[in-house]
C-alpha cells in the first residue's frame, strides 16, 4: 500500500528545517523513496536541495533557511555577511545565505533562496554558537569571526575605504 497522505509519526519531523528520506526512515523503517516521489508529485512535497524536502504546507522563514541550510551541507556555520546581518552590524538585506565549512565551496539554488557555502581550513573551523530563532536552532559565526572570514574570503575587499564602504555599525 502506497501512502497517500502522510504517516502518522512523519508528523515528528515538524521540528526539522528540512528532512531526507534517511529521516523518514527512522520514523517509518519500511518507508520507500516511492511513497516521497507521490508526494512531490501530488505537490504534498518540495525539493528544497537534493535529498532534502519540506513539506508544502510548512512555512519558509530566513531562521528555517539558515537550519536548512546548516543540515544541507555539514559541518557549516553560518558566517560572513549572513551573520552580520543576523547581528544588525551591516544594514544591506542578505539575498544570500553564506556559510563556512570545511568542505569545498558550494552553491546551492533553492525554490526560496541561495545558499552559499565557503570553503575554510578545518584549523580555523571555531568561533561559533548556536543562535535560536523561532522554533529553529542553527550554528553561527560570532560577530568578530565573521567579519574575519569576510576580511579573509572577499578579495573585494581590501583596503581601509573598502571596509568603511561595509557601513559597519561600530556599536
Amino acid at each position: 500500500r502506497l501512502f497517500q497522505e502522510r504517516p502518522a509519526t512523519v508528523f515528528e519531523l515538524a521540528g526539522l528545517p528540512v528532512f531526507s528520506v534517511r529521516d523518514l526512515r527512522i520514523l517509518e523503517p519500511g518507508f520507500r523513496q516511492q511513497y516521497l516521489s507521490l508526494w512531490h508529485a501530488g505537490g504534498k512535497v518540495t525539493q528544497v536541495a537534493r535529498g532534502f524536502y519540506l513539506f508544502a504546507d510548512e512555512m519558509v522563514t530566513e531562521s528555517r533557511l539558515m537550519a536548512a541550510a546548516n543540515r544541507i551541507y555539514c559541518p557549516s556555520y553560518i558566517s560572513l555577511q549572513s551573520a552580520l546581518s543576523i547581528y544588525g552590524l551591516i544594514p544591506e538585506t542578505v539575498t544570500t545565505i553564506t556559510s563556512v565549512s570545511t568542505r569545498k565551496t558550494r552553491r546551492i539554488e533553492t525554490p526560496f533562496g541561495r545558499l552559499l557555502f565557503r570553503t575554510i581550513k578545518p584549523a580555523a573551523y571555531s568561533g561559533y554558537d548556536v543562535s535560536v530563532a523561532g522554533e529553529f536552532r542553527f550554528c553561527t559565526a560570532r560577530p568578530e569571526k565573521a567579519l574575519v572570514e569576510l576580511l579573509h574570503l572577499e578579495p573585494s575587499i581590501m583596503t581601509r575605504d573598502d571596509i568603511e564602504e561595509m557601513s559597519i555599525d561600530a556599536e
